[in-house]
């Protein structure tokens, strides 16, 4: 559904921004 892409492409970018602090629990 587009709340599910919606609610994905939210963890998806939240991870990025992790990753990019060096927070590798989204690896």
């Amino acid at each position: 559904t587009e709340i599910h892409e919606y609610q994905l492409q939210e963890w998806y970018a939240e991870a990025i921004f992790h990753s990019s602090n060096g927070d590798d629990q989204y690896k």
